[in-house]
Formats: structure tokens, sequence, C-alpha cells
């Protein structure tokens, strides 16, 4: 039986940053090894009535060859009232099929106003298991 660290693999899918009405993509990560992927959107700071959409690329390599939108892979935050507020949501690709000869992934984030926000891809169902890479200095694998 894997370990949870085994079976899935996380990727930093987009690193956190803050994104003022623009569209931010993070690098493409190969599903040929994972059965299924879920893309998770973090939200630091969304301010009143701004939007943050995530949306989920597919391409033919890591170097976002042929690069397009898995339609309906898609996921908005919108900000409450009341000033900032911070929140989650995700993207469970495990029903969405990639076109033919499309193998990567990557998670695109477009934003109405500012907003602090990152993406996390975990590629999961892994054909054998994987091994996570610590990218970080406060990151720690155990």
């Amino acid at each position: 039986m894997f370990r949870m660290s085994e079976y899935a693999k996380l990727d930093v899918g987009l690193p956190s940053q803050s994104i003022a009405t623009n569209n931010v993509t993070g690098s493409y990560f190969s599903l040929a090894d994972h059965r299924e992927a879920l893309a998770v959107l973090v939200v630091g700071a969304i301010a009143e009535a701004a939007t943050a959409t995530l949306q989920i690329m597919e391409a033919t390599d890591d170097a976002a060859a042929g690069a397009q939108a898995i339609s309906g892979a898609a996921a908005v935050i919108t900000g409450g009232s009341g000033g900032d507020a911070s929140g989650i949501a995700f993207v469970d690709l495990t029903h969405f099929a990639l076109s033919d000869t499309y193998t990567h992934v990557a998670c695109k984030v477009t934003t109405v106003g500012t907003v602090i926000c990152g993406a996390v891809l975990m590629r999961g169902d892994a054909r054998e298991a994987v091994s996570q890479t610590a990218t970080g200095a406060a990151e720690t694998v155990v």
C-alpha cells in the first residue's frame, strides 16, 4: 500500500503572487504516470467584487506547445462584501479527458481586480510510487 505522499505528486501550480487584472500561467506538468489530477486555487486576499478564475490548460509538452484551455475545467472565487477576504476553489480533472496528443497540464489564473493567490497541482493515482522534491528552504519531505 502506498503512503499518500507516494500516491500523489504535489507541485506548485502557480507561485503565490499579486495579480492585478491580468492572467498568469504556471509551469506545465506531465500526466503520463498519473491517472487523475486536482488543481487548487488558494486566495490569500481578494477585495470586494474582485474575481480570481482558475482555468486548467493542456499542452503537448512542458514548453506549452499547442496550449489551450480544457473546456469546463475552471473554478471562480469572488470577493464578498466587507473588504478583503480569502478562500479556496478547486478543479478535479478526474472526469476531464485531455485532447489527443496532449499530455501536460498547467494552472492559469485570471483576475479582475487585485488578488493575492497561488495554486497547487496534485497529480494522483500514480502508476508507481512517486517521490516528492522539496523546492523551498522551509519545506521538508518526510
